[in-house]
């Protein structure tokens, strides 16, 4: 009698435990997804805003360029044509420029909206009233001086776009690692004794992860 109570409570316990450890896995492990698909939703729109920032710049450079070429040798046929695709390309770049720093600081990067102010944005604009000044207000324009700003605009662009693409890759990095950071000289003491063991005869020690610590 007493081991079929004994068998008893002991079934009663375990489904009871075993109940109690599948939510809480289910639970952990949904947190995790909503935590994975937000962050794949983060990449796409990082890697959406770089490729529209260096489309819009891109598009604009050219076509002050190619005004700038064609108002120079004095083609009459193709300047209006020229001025009309650059200020196509100023009125859009314009437009989606708002979109451009909000987007950046939605996802936390204020400093780098900062940075494609300064770098990005200010040079284009200095490049476009250099144009105007010249093409419009037909006054004398040290050319050299255009040059020297799109130039800047477009290593501006360049570094932003690495940036963007480095957070990016950080972002896919925590999904694919989870819960995991790389073995270091700060994080020895969060290691396992195997670990340690392991890392003093593995030819990339800093290749091998440990789990992260929850302070982190």
């Amino acid at each position: 009698m007493f081991d079929i109570f004994k068998i008893f409570i002991t079934f009663i316990l375990t489904g009871v435990i075993g109940a109690l450890l599948s939510q809480k896995i289910q639970k952990k492990s949904f947190l995790h997804q909503i935590k994975i698909t937000q962050i794949q939703k983060e990449i796409e729109r990082i890697k959406e805003i770089a490729n529209n920032i260096e489309k819009d710049a891109g598009m604009r450079i050219f076509y002050g360029r190619n005004l700038m070429e064609n108002y120079i040798s004095n083609n009459i046929e193709e300047i209006e044509k020229s001025r009309s695709d650059y200020r196509k390309a100023v009125i859009k770049w314009n437009e989606n420029l708002s979109s451009y720093f909000l987007e950046l600081r939605t996802l936390g990067l204020t400093p780098l909206a900062y940075e494609f102010e300064r770098d990005v944005h200010n040079n284009l604009f200095k490049a476009h009233k250099i144009i105007d000044n010249c093409v419009r207000k037909n006054k004398k324009t040290d050319l050299d001086d255009l040059k020297i700003c799109y130039s800047l605009a477009f290593d501006g662009l360049r570094k932003i776009s690495r940036k963007l693409m480095d957070i990016s890759d950080e972002k896919w990095s925590s999904i694919k690692h989870g819960n995991s950071e790389q073995l270091n000289q700060y994080n020895l003491d969060k290691a396992s004794f195997v670990t340690l063991i392991f890392a003093l005869f593995h030819k990339s020690p800093h290749s091998l992860r440990i789990h992260r610590s929850r302070n982190d």
